[in-house]
């Protein structure tokens, strides 16, 4: 088994902020250090059957990128890989809510409820 202690103390601390308080809220000097795209894939490295480093790059993809296509790609992966992730619905259901798909981002808000 892999410990965080392989990727980096900063990396391992920045990683568990995106996942506990959401990718939005990371404080900008951490967001600014790390690119959180590179710490999902070095998670997926370690484990690749996790689920929200696919939600986390999904996020990345969208909002930094502006790829909205990529983003709802890699939170269907993430959604496939932990059914029961409520950032990846979530964030998914704001991806369909911003697409136009407003009965989609409904069913996945109930779901994430």
């Amino acid at each position: 088994m892999f410990g965080w202690y392989q990727i980096g103390e900063v990396q391992a601390r920045s990683w568990w902020m995106a996942g506990r308080s959401g990718f939005g809220s990371i404080p900008s000097r951490i967001a600014s250090q790390v690119d959180q795209r590179q710490l999902g894939c070095n998670a997926l490295v370690l484990n690749p059957e996790l689920s929200m480093p696919f939600a986390v790059i999904g996020l990345y993809a969208a909002i930094w990128d502006s790829n909205l296509i990529e983003g709802m790609r890699h939170y269907d992966i993430a959604l496939q890989k932990d059914s029961k992730n409520t950032s990846a619905m979530l964030w998914h259901g704001i991806e369909f809510n911003v697409l136009g798909f407003f009965d989609d981002a409904i069913r996945s808000f109930e779901q994430c409820l």
